[in-house]
């Protein structure tokens, strides 16, 4: 029930940017505007019907949407896929928001919400590095760790080998294991 409610809270508050994106239109597409005819004005794409909505809400939307029910699931997915594209947008602020969750990288389906999100937003969500090698390290399965910690350091980059030596140096062989994954595919560094 309160799943639902809040699914059905944040799409009013979606929808509800609409006009914000309808005034902008009318305003780019004004008299007022005078181009020259040897110039043609470079095209932007138009914002977001989400840029008004504040991260946080749609950072809880984005890792609940698989806490409701199948048939809410379907009727919300292109409202899901829609966030998903405003929060890879807006990068680190993203990662920001989803790391006050503690259980956002070390509980699944949240884990998987949140790593396809900072693979998606790559080198911008180094501040997610520690979180990620620790989950990497703490990983349910002792012969690999988590493989979407593993996908997410690998997509910030070459930053997050030193705090995956931590783990490596350890005693303890499941976690160098973990580890050696997403070392061996970051290369030679």
């Amino acid at each position: 029930m309160r799943t639902t409610c809040l699914l059905i809270a944040v799409l009013i508050l979606m929808l509800g940017c609409s006009e914000g994106v309808s005034t902008a239109a009318a305003h780019a597409a004004s008299s007022d505007v005078v181009q020259p005819d040897s110039q043609q004005a470079p095209t932007a794409s138009p914002p977001s019907r989400l840029a008004a909505n504040p991260t946080a809400e749609l950072v809880e939307f984005y890792l609940h949407f698989y806490d409701s029910s199948q048939q809410e699931q379907e009727k919300y997915s292109d409202l899901h896929d829609e966030v998903q594209q405003e929060l890879i947008g807006r990068g680190a602020e993203t990662v920001s928001e989803l790391l006050k969750y503690d259980y956002s990288l070390n509980k699944y389906p949240y884990s998987y919400q949140s790593s396809a999100l900072i693979t998606a937003i790559g080198p911008e969500a180094r501040q997610a590095i520690p979180a990620l090698a620790k989950s990497l390290a703490q990983g349910t399965d002792p012969t690999f760790g988590n493989r979407y910690d593993v996908d997410g350091l690998v997509a910030i980059g070459s930053e997050s080998i030193p705090d995956l030596i931590k783990y490596f140096n350890g005693d303890d062989l499941h976690v160098a294991w973990a580890v050696a994954a997403p070392l061996e595919q970051l290369g030679p560094e």
